[in-house]
C-alpha cells in the first residue's frame, strides 16, 4: 500500500470528503465525496487535495476560503488530508 493510500485510510467509511480528481478516485467507493468549491451546502468531514503541482502554497488557508476551520492530518507525495477541528 503506498503512502497515499495509508494516509487516505485515516477517513473512515461514509464520511463527507471535499477532494479534487486524485483523491477522490480512491475515495468514491466507501465515502460522500463533493468536488473542491462545490460543497456549500454541506461542511465536509475532511478535504483531500491533489497538490502534487504545488499549486496551493498554503493549504490551511485554501481551506479556511472553502469552509470553517481544518487542521493538517496528513501529507503524502504531494497529497493533502485536512480535518475538520
Amino acid at each position: 500500500m503506498s503512502a497515499v493510500e495509508r494516509m487516505l485510510k485515516l477517513v473512515p467509511d461514509g464520511a463527507s470528503v471535499e477532494a479534487n480528481t486524485g483523491p477522490s478516485t480512491r475515495l468514491i467507493s466507501r465515502c460522500r465525496v463533493f468536488w473542491v468549491g462545490t460543497a456549500h451546502s454541506v461542511t465536509p468531514d475532511f478535504i483531500a487535495l491533489d497538490n502534487t503541482s504545488r499549486s496551493i502554497h498554503d493549504v490551511e488557508a485554501y481551506a479556511r476560503q472553502l469552509h470553517p476551520p481544518y487542521a493538517v492530518v496528513g501529507a503524502a507525495y504531494g497529497y493533502v488530508l485536512l480535518g475538520r477541528r
